[in-house]
């Protein structure tokens, strides 16, 4: 069983000014919401049940699933804002987990089945791809590969010069089983420090002799992050607002 899960308990700050201090999630995009297309996409990809992992200064989300009448889409919550790592530990799923960032789509097409796929064929978990200028490298969770093609490091905004890669995870995770048990036991209740991404799950998953796929976007699956003021005008443009 493939259980999606879709963080969203981050108060998006950045953009208190589109939102009006509301759910970036619920943003309206071509005749939806952001949150419909992914929620979309998750049962497209295979998803059983939907878990939305959301925070009690967003009282919006659970109003928004209410509204949906549906025993496949449940909320979970964050307790403390710990990083990304936690939010996804917090849902409280065993077994292969389908992770979706709640403020991006991939339009026209999704490599969320691609990755669920990739991840059945034995691989520890499986992470969406996409090459970016070396200037962004810093901005993202960058997978270096070895020539069997699986990662062989995965690097947390990496400075410059550290990593010749420009392979930045692009918004969407498979967590296998082994690596869900493993998500559970060391990042659910974390020692006190930074805040922990998915990231550090990978990462620690190699360490300890576990596969990673990294899984490249194609041109029709294009990421279309509304996280920003700037991207989620561009979604406008491209789905309508």
């Amino acid at each position: 069983m493939l259980t999606a899960v879709i963080p969203a308990a981050g108060r998006g700050t950045r953009m208190a000014d589109v939102t009006g201090g509301k759910a970036k999630e619920l943003l309206p995009l071509g005749g939806k919401t952001v949150l419909d297309f992914v929620v979309q996409e998750a049962f497209e990809a295979g998803a059983e049940q939907v878990v939305i992992v959301g925070s009690e200064v967003k009282p919006e989300l659970d109003e928004w699933v209410a509204g949906k009448q549906s025993d496949r889409i449940v909320m979970r919550y964050q307790e403390r804002p710990l990083g990304l790592a936690n939010a996804v530990a917090s849902a409280g799923v065993d077994g292969p987990i389908l992770v979706l960032l709640g403020d991006t789509i991939l339009n026209p097409y999704s490599p969320s089945l691609r990755l669920w796929e990739a991840s059945r064929m034995g691989e520890f978990s499986a992470v969406a791809v996409q090459e970016v200028p070396e200037d962004r490298v810093s901005r993202y969770g960058i997978v270096e590969a070895g020539e069997d093609g699986l990662a062989s490091r995965i690097l947390e905004k990496p400075g410059p010069g550290v990593t010749e890669s420009r392979w930045a995870i692009s918004a969407r995770y498979i967590i296998g089983a082994e690596a869900s048990k493993l998500l559970h036991d060391e990042f659910l209740d974390p020692e006190p420090g930074p805040e922990l991404s998915l990231s550090h799950v990978f990462q620690r998953g190699l360490e300890i002799g576990q596969n990673l796929v990294p899984v490249e976007l194609r041109a029709e699956e294009m990421r279309l992050d509304c996280g920003s003021a700037e991207g989620y005008e561009a979604a406008k443009k491209r789905l309508g607002s």
